[in-house]
């Protein structure tokens, strides 16, 4: 009771204060900066420090909410000449189940395609493994009950780290034992499988499962509307078809009893007849239709309503077909079936909504939005539609227009529904984006209001008072989520503070309250470390970091950051170590996300080599990198070494690869442009600039391709004017340029030497010299060769080439 009244006090001293705050600020200069961090549109508690084993338990239970469901699969098999199509009836509640399959699977049987299926080692089948496998063709999966719930029975457990899969944030993890390794990739929000990866013994790929078109049946209830089985080389084998799903709809003792089919077959023969004896009757084919689609035969179903359609055009026809083809995953054919009934109805809201639904599962956002605007246009205090019209609004582009409708449609919910504190904290959000500090605050204070023991209101008042310099109230709001709630994760919000406005000792004190806490959270090992080192206790830092190292439980995202985070310190060995270290652990797991990575390491550990001048462990570990994963910066980093070391010619073939990967990337083609110019090719050089032209470049960019072109040109002017007649050195000379034009620079530079030993006033070896030397980063050579060329009136033209030369290879990275 104490705690409660000191918090309510804390808020109306809050709320006085933010009155205040707001008078005295409404003259402030809205250009205060803000960080990326200070914009987050969510505060979870849920979303940090999670083991693999947690991961894998929050799956299992998402189910839990389930208490009975009823539906069909369809599964396709895709043999080599044929499809085949299985059909599946389902239904289960807490006491029983019920399936309705009268095939068996033999026309799969002895396929190649089969036996591929059959030794998969499980497919996750949401939501009841154990009953969905007995519809499908998996004979070799029928010894698992839940294995998911048993996985540690099965396999070693790995939280390889986290990624983005569809612009969604995920979990990665490896199951793994002497016979075979998966690794399963979990939406980190919703925590469902979106993807399984299934490698063999051999840490061989062998199939993928996608898991495609999660849809929300029930609140917070999610089902996938399709599953997909592919090969190594991305043959379809098997789709599964969720259709005609519901679940917690209450199956009692009767449902079971008359099953699927029996009381709706009495009905299908009845209005069959009917339709008999009068076809134009497409009210009784509409109710047929519906039967079909209850017992599953969706086919049916289907061309029941066509049918009623092409006697007389109703829109609940064109809806209901719609459904089906969402059903099915088929969005463009339900899309065509809405535009048909908006012909009808064109003032319709349902109509528009399901347009816009539909725009939004195939990623047309401009089309959704154009939707839902009408839907909302019609029937303006539908919460649903305004709701998703403002989502719709923050999936689009970051535009002035974009976030002006946004905080409308907020405006508009928060008229409907002035006590839920979301909209409230949206709108907050969008005005602190837009740096209107005022009313982000006041929308963060309503939050509070409303749900006064929800910390998110506070985080985020705290967030908007640290923007525009008020530490005292931000810190006083940190201090409240704390006696709300003692969790790590709001100690951690305090310390982040208290660091960021250089209060080290402190944010010390909090980083270690969540540390008991959370004794096994790597960012927070992190913070502190960097804290102590702030204060100048690095030997208590490093004791830190260094124990970080020792555990087991690293992800590969963990040694990266670490990494970057001893490079930044000026610590390189323990950089180079840490890279080491992450690369040994993970070298063996081979799925596609862990290789991308590890190239990553790989590829960092080759810039330490590179910044120490360990040019020949550079290139090792960049190649090493290029097996793994074939990013377009290692390409141009490895090309930048390989130019150093006088491989001009291999340098061009890794740029060129380089522009593959990212046509965009104007420093690889500007890379091309200045080898292009040392090989003579000009008319390639020249298409190098005029390509980065065409893409508007930088100012620093724009100043050296037009000092590009201007080299060319004199360039071909001394190539023009070059004496032809014998002179001694002459042959060393030829051999040169032709070794030059071929990329072979440090083969290049001995001719030209030999060329000067016979002929030391030979101008042109000598100025080629300096061509080779620029490129090659050897800027004191290149100083030197101007120096003789400025003394000498006659070459003066070339001091000036070679200086622009110098310049321009300077750009070169």
């Amino acid at each position: 009771m104490r705690r409660n009244l000191l918090i309510l006090i804390t808020i109306l001293l809050i709320c006085v204060t933010f009155s205040l705050a707001t008078l005295a600020e409404n003259s402030i200069d809205q250009t205060y900066q803000v960080s990326n961090e200070d914009l987050s549109f969510e505060y979870r508690n849920n979303a940090k420090g999670k083991t693999a084993e947690e991961i894998i338990k929050e799956v299992v239970s998402y189910f839990d909410r389930i208490k009975d469901f009823k539906g069909a699969l369809v599964s396709k098999v895709f043999l080599e000449k044929k499809e085949v199509t299985y059909q599946t009836n389902l239904m289960k509640n807490q006491q029983r189940s019920l399936t309705d399959n009268s095939y068996t699977f033999g026309k799969v049987q002895g396929t190649e395609e089969g036996r591929l299926l059959n030794a998969l080692p499980w497919i996750y089948l949401p939501p009841d493994y154990s009953l969905l496998q007995n519809g499908l063709l998996l004979s070799g999966q029928r010894d698992y009950l839940e294995p998911l719930a048993n996985l540690e029975d099965l396999y070693k457990l790995k939280l390889l780290g986290e990624a983005k899969l569809h612009n969604r944030s995920i979990y990665l993890l490896e199951l793994s034992n002497v016979f075979s390794k998966q690794v399963l990739w979990i939406d980190k929000e919703k925590m469902l499988i979106n993807r399984i990866e299934i490698f063999n013994g051999a840490n061989q790929l062998v199939a993928t499962i996608n898991y495609n078109g999660y849809r929300e049946l029930v609140e917070d209830v999610w089902l996938p509307n399709l599953i997909v089985v592919e090969d190594n080389n991305g043959k379809k084998l098997l789709e599964i078809n969720y259709q005609n799903w519901v679940v917690n709809s209450g199956l009692n003792n009767s449902d079971f009893s008359i099953g699927f089919a029996y009381q709706a077959r009495q009905e299908i023969d009845k209005l069959k007849k009917i339709i008999d004896k009068n076809h134009k009757d497409t009210e009784s084919r509409y109710k047929l239709a519906k039967l079909y689609y209850q017992v599953l035969e969706t086919d049916k179903a289907i061309n029941t309503l066509l049918d009623a359609i092409k006697i007389k055009k109703k829109i609940k026809y064109y809806k209901k077909l719609a459904e089906i083809y969402r059903e099915q995953g088929k969005y463009k054919e339900s899309i065509d079936m809405v535009n048909e009934a908006l012909i009808l109805d064109y003032q319709n809201s349902e109509l528009h909504f399901m347009l816009g639904e539909l725009n939004l599962q195939l990623q047309q956002i401009s089309k959704a939005r154009n939707s839902l605007e009408r839907a909302v246009s019609l029937e303006p205090t539908n919460e649903q539609y305004l709701e998703r019209l403002f989502w719709t609004y923050r999936r689009s582009s970051f535009t002035e227009t974009m976030l002006r409708n946004a905080q409308n449609t907020l405006n508009k919910l928060i008229k409907l529904n002035p006590n839920k504190p979301e909209y409230q904290i949206y709108s907050g959000n969008l005005y602190l984006e837009s740096k209107k500090y005022n009313k982000a605050a006041h929308r963060y204070q309503k939050a509070i209001q409303v749900a006064p023991k929800d910390i998110w209101g506070y985080i985020k008042l705290a967030e908007c008072y640290e923007a525009i310099g008020k530490h005292r109230l931000a810190e006083e709001l940190y201090k409240v989520t704390i006696r709300i709630d003692k969790s790590w994760l709001n100690y951690e919000k305090i310390a982040d503070f208290y660091y960021r406005w250089q209060d080290y000792k402190k944010a010390i004190q909090n980083y270690n309250i969540a540390l008991k806490l959370k004794s096994e959270q790597f960012a927070l090992k992190v913070k502190l470390g960097k804290s102590y080192w702030e204060v100048g206790k690095k030997d208590k830092a490093l004791e830190i970091w260094g124990r970080i190292l020792e555990t087991k439980s690293l992800k590969l995202n963990d040694y990266i950051k670490l990494g970057s985070l001893f490079t930044k310190y000026n610590l390189d060995n323990l950089a180079v170590a840490t890279y080491q270290q992450g690369i040994q652990e993970f070298s063996n797991s081979i799925d596609s996300w862990t290789k991308k990575l590890v190239a990553e390491l790989h590829a960092k550990l080759a810039k330490l080599y590179k910044e120490q001048d360990n040019y020949e462990l550079a290139m090792d570990e960049y190649n090493q990198a290029l097996k793994l994963y074939q990013y377009s910066w290692v390409y141009r980093d490895l090309g930048v070494l390989k130019l150093k070391n006088g491989k001009l010619g291999e340098a061009i073939e890794l740029w060129q690869k380089a522009k593959e990967k990212n046509a965009g990337n104007l420093e690889v083609v500007y890379n091309l442009a200045i080898a292009h110019i040392i090989t003579e090719e000009f008319d390639k050089a020249e298409a190098d600039i005029e390509y980065i032209k065409r893409f508007n470049p930088d100012q620093k960019l724009s100043s050296l391709v037009n000092k590009a072109s201007r080299v060319i040109n004199e360039l071909q002017r001394i190539k023009a004017e070059e004496n032809n007649s014998e002179v001694y050195g002459q042959k060393y000379k030829i051999q040169g340029d032709q070794l030059r034009q071929k990329g072979k620079l440090k083969s290049a530079v001995e001719m030209y030497q030999m060329a000067l030993e016979k002929n030391s006033y030979y101008g042109d070896a000598y100025f080629n010299l300096g061509l080779i030397q620029s490129v090659m980063q050897n800027y004191q050579e290149v100083k030197n060769i101007i120096n003789n060329f400025d003394n000498d009136y006659f070459q003066q033209n070339k001091a000036d080439i070679l200086k622009e030369m110098k310049a321009l290879c300077e750009g070169v990275n």
